[in-house]
């Protein structure tokens, strides 16, 4: 069964009040494969600054298989993404291969294990790289910079406690760059992440339940300043939209989505 709905233009991709009317939501039960595309498109001129398509894989032990592919136009990078999740949404493994600038700027494979992190993979000049990293407790997210991968660091917030802004603990980035472009590294990330609450969200696929997080980075006075909404299939790690502020000023919609082969509820 494919079952797919596309907007003209994309569609609005915007929240509703809580509440609202919902449609009915993809199912997410074992077997199911939800394929989408986004748009990212900067907000002030209407300009299109990049595609993403991911496709998430639902497996019978409760996790979930994530692969993406993701090409920004300003600035050129191209990402090839794949996780694999736990039954928390916690990954077990990813791999990354990056192009800047139409060159190769790195790949590694991160397999995650009870004390240490091992990566395996290739420098921006080709060559093999090796590396262990000791963690001192469970990894919770790794944000490889596509912005579907930036809903896994929200896996892991407190939603009992909507409104409060906290770090999450567990969470690590695959390259210090802002856009990914050097990989493979491995850096502890410093996003407080903020449960804002549950909402109505319009997607291609009618009105869907969602999860909301505000992403929030170190400001210059010793606290947090707002920067990327996100919202999220309730209770899932799959993308419906986002919006980054300023400087950035660009939100990421939904252009098309597609539920391929129901499940087995």
């Amino acid at each position: 069964m494919i079952w797919t709905v596309s907007l003209p233009n994309g569609g609005s991709g915007h929240n509703t009040a809580a509440g609202s009317k919902t449609d009915s939501p993809p199912d997410t039960a074992p077997g199911t494969e939800i394929v989408a595309t986004i748009d990212f498109i900067h907000e002030p001129d209407q300009r299109l600054r990049g595609t993403e398509h991911v496709r998430y894989r639902f497996t019978e032990d409760g996790g979930v298989w994530i692969e993406i592919h993701s090409v920004s136009f300003d600035p050129p990078v191209v990402r090839d993404v794949s996780y694999m999740l736990d039954s928390n949404f916690y990954p077990v493994e990813c791999y990354v291969k990056i192009e800047a600038d139409r060159r190769f700027a790195g790949s590694g494979l991160y397999s995650v294990g009870k004390n240490a992190v091992g990566v395996t993979g290739r420098n921006g000049d080709g060559e093999p790289v090796s590396k262990t990293f000791a963690i001192d407790g469970p990894v919770k997210s790794i944000v490889s910079h596509p912005v579907s991968s930036d809903i896994l660091v929200s896996m892991a917030a407190d939603r009992s406690k909507p409104g409060v802004v906290s770090r999450t603990r567990g969470a690590y980035l695959t390259s210090a760059d802002a856009y990914g472009r050097a990989v493979p590294e491995w850096k502890e990330s410093d996003i407080a992440v903020q449960f804002i609450g549950v909402e109505s969200f319009e997607t291609p696929l009618g009105m869907v339940e969602a999860d909301h997080f505000l992403l929030n980075l170190p400001s210059a006075d010793g606290g947090y300043e707002p920067f990327e909404d996100l919202w999220c299939l309730t209770g899932t790690p799959v993308f419906l939209g986002a919006y980054a502020r300023q400087p950035t000023s660009t939100r990421y919609r939904l252009r098309s989505i597609e539920v391929v082969n129901g499940g087995s509820r």
